[in-house]
């Protein structure tokens, strides 16, 4: 069976319960692939890449990535007692612009991290630097899996004016001021399903499969989805949210 795999920051996550499912997946069922998913809250692009790298073996002819990614000013860091790299959200919420919004976290980042703010500021300053050097790099890995009938498909949290430029391949969905800003201006974004309003995963995956005709490898590279596109008799309210 094919599959998709699907990465990503929370965008990619909701609660799971009975028949509640991400967008992603009830694309896969729709279309008959099996769902992989590697999307976990907090994550910079960064580490979506690196996510993706680590499971290059897997992919094969046939298959499709989808990559929710993340805020543009999101970076990481190398935390220095724990030995791993780790994402800048605990120090800047990215959604609401607010720096150094979780005080705990934050005293004990500084106090075991020395110089991490100084990175902080370097993504929050310098978004198109520290874009353009990472999504090069992303580039000839999505150059490498198209040559190997390995289609991708992408979404931008938030969108800035260069953001087309980023990528030369895959299908990049945009969403009209960005996903996370028309996710909130369309009132999808109330925070009851981690980030999601209850009930329009399959809406999403709804809107998504009209517009790129079932995930088409030969769609155009850009598509473009606006509210007049969503079938809101899609939007489906479970019996409960745990």
């Amino acid at each position: 069976m094919q599959k998709i795999f699907h990465f990503g920051d929370s965008y990619g996550t909701i609660k799971y319960y009975d028949s509640n499912k991400i967008f992603c997946h009830h694309i896969a069922d729709i279309i008959g692939f099996e769902f992989n998913t590697y999307a976990f809250g907090g994550l910079s692009n960064e580490i979506i890449f690196k996510k993706i790298l680590d499971n290059l073996q897997y992919y094969n002819q046939g298959d499709i990535l989808f990559i929710n990614f993340s805020f543009l000013s999101r970076g990481c860091y190398y935390d220095k007692i724990k030995k791993e790299i780790k994402s800048t959200n605990t120090l800047y919420n990215e959604i609401y612009n607010n720096t150094i919004y979780n005080t705990r976290a934050y005293n004990k980042i500084l106090k075991q991290n020395e110089g991490v703010l100084s990175l902080v500021e370097y993504y929050l300053n310098n978004p198109i630097d520290y874009n353009f050097r990472l999504f090069g790099l992303i580039n000839p890995v999505f150059q490498y899996l198209e040559s190997k009938d390995v289609s991708i498909f992408y979404i931008f949290a938030e969108e800035a004016d260069y953001t087309d430029s980023l990528l030369d391949f895959g299908t990049n969905i945009k969403f009209k001021n960005g996903y996370v800003k028309w996710l909130l201006e369309n009132g999808f974004h109330n925070e009851e399903d981690i980030h999601y309003s209850v009930g329009v995963q399959p809406m999403l995956a709804d809107v998504i499969l009209r517009k790129t005709n079932n995930l088409d490898k030969d769609c155009e590279s850009i598509i473009h989805i606006t509210i007049e596109d969503v079938d809101y008799s899609k939007i489906e309210k479970p019996l409960k949210l745990l």
